[in-house]
């Protein structure tokens, strides 16, 4: 029988929505040097903080080399590369750490998300089966080769992978499974909940029509955001945004994000009966009056995705692009460029140079009729949508709008690899970074195909 090595037993394992990140508590002085930095010291731009990691590296090899053997000093080094990208590095310093401590499964793992960044599947499923076979019901190696399997298209094992992390985290209904398998829906009362961000609620949502369609009486439990957006949705019988009003018996619970899982959809069988959100038909006709008489192309751009939900991901992954970066899209004639921010969040627009123009819809955007309401209701107007990942992305492929999506290097599982289509959205484009932080070469592309759509 092969031990668990003591720095697996000492390690922590946080569970947040696509990354697993495993902390191992040190009391290394190197460690400490190096991962508590003042606040001060922690650059707001991109690039200083790419500076700032490589000169920790540099420092990090610096203390490796008078001290070859200490493990979490290659751990920390290993978490740097990753951070910055630089992938294969990463495997590199696990695999000196494997060499050192054979059985030492957080490396494993971690040699195996490496390889999923990368784009290397093959190699990061090996990783997490050699953790599986020593520790065969460990969660968060459950979870993420299911996502390996899904970000390379492998629907099949994706899901049932996904199915067995559910069933570990006793959050797998296995009745609506069951009564999906064998089409015996007809009157069940199934409640949806929230899982995840609002992005992924929209996503997702479409499975409850589904649901209605096989006869279930569907409540559905969503973020406070989404209440005016979900509430135009006829295949919803009762939305609820407090759990303090769920009082009622429910034949099955289900999160949202776990109904692909549960109707084992392969490609072929994603819904695709786009749109399945819908506008309110008089904002609709107030924003159509902005837009009657231009004779532009009009393009909507979100450029900025929200920070709190890239704090879970490597700077390789931050979604956000610097809205000065889209400036050669500017040169294309008659296009128009609209602002999809809330106006509180549109600051940079004043270091723009005065021929890129971007405008707003004012301060009521957003705000005074609901959340979302006001970007479905314009969406559909405009000739294209250039977005980064985050919820606008979903809506506007949600509402069937002709979608550019921009993605980091390090990306969502949902984002095919290799792929420039979506089997979510089929109204869908994809551009993303062949290098990290590599905006540049995704402005070109994005600026070549727009051109073409002219």
């Amino acid at each position: 029988m092969i031990k668990i090595n003591s720095t697996f037993k000492k390690t922590v394992i946080y569970t947040i929505p696509a990354l697993f990140i495993l902390v191992s508590f040190s009391r290394s002085k190197h460690l400490k040097r190096l991962i508590f930095q003042k606040r001060d010291e922690q650059p707001t731009e991109i690039t200083n903080k790419i500076y700032s990691y490589e000169e920790r590296i540099k420092r990090l090899k610096e203390d490796i080399q008078l001290d070859p053997q200490n493990v979490e000093l290659k751990f920390t080094l290993a978490r740097l590369y990753n951070i910055l990208g630089r992938c294969q590095e990463a495997v590199d310093q696990y695999f000196t750490i494997l060499q050192l401590e054979p059985n030492n499964y957080k490396a494993m793992y971690k040699a195996g998300y490496s390889f999923q960044v990368k784009g290397d599947i093959q190699k990061a499923v090996k990783q997490y089966n050699d953790v599986l076979k020593q520790i065969p019901s460990c969660k968060p190696i459950l979870y993420m080769k299911s996502l390996a399997y899904l970000y390379d298209g492998d629907f099949t094992n994706g899901w049932r992978q996904y199915t067995a992390w559910l069933k570990k985290e006793k959050r797998y209904a296995e009745n609506l499974h069951t009564w999906i398998k064998n089409n015996e829906l007809q009157g069940k009362r199934i409640l949806l909940t929230p899982e995840g961000g609002l992005g992924d609620t929209i996503q997702f949502i479409r499975y409850a029509e589904e649901l209605k369609k096989r006869g279930a009486h569907v409540t559905v439990l969503a973020q406070k955001p989404l209440k005016h957006l979900l509430s135009r949705c006829t295949y919803i019988d009762e939305l609820l945004v407090d759990k303090k009003n769920i009082n009622k018996h429910y034949d099955a619970i289900a999160s949202i994000m776990s109904l692909p899982a549960l109707f084992e959809s392969d490609e072929k069988a994603i819904p695709k009966n786009i749109p399945y959100i819908y506008p309110d038909k008089k904002l609709v006709k107030q924003w159509n009056n902005t837009f009657a008489n231009k004779k532009t192309f009009n393009v909507g751009i979100c450029w900025k995705a929200d920070s709190r939900g890239d704090k879970s991901r490597l700077l390789v992954g931050h979604r956000s692009i610097p809205i000065k970066q889209l400036e050669p899209l500017s040169s294309l004639e008659n296009v128009a460029f609209y602002s999809l921010l809330k106006e509180d969040r549109t600051n940079d627009l004043k270091d723009l140079p005065p021929h890129f123009v971007v405008n707003t819809f004012g301060p009521d955007y957003d705000s005074k009729n609901g959340a979302f309401m006001d970007s479905a209701a314009i969406i559909p107007q405009f000739d294209l949508v250039i977005t980064v990942d985050t919820s606008v992305a979903h809506l506007a492929g949600a509402l069937g709008a002709p979608v550019f999506l921009i993605l980091p290097y390090d990306c969502s599982w949902r984002w095919i690899l290799h792929r420039a289509d979506s089997p979510w959205y089929p109204n869908m484009k994809i551009f993303k970074q062949p290098a990290p932080f590599d905006w540049q070469s995704v402005v070109e592309m994005v600026k070549t195909a727009l051109r073409r759509t002219l």
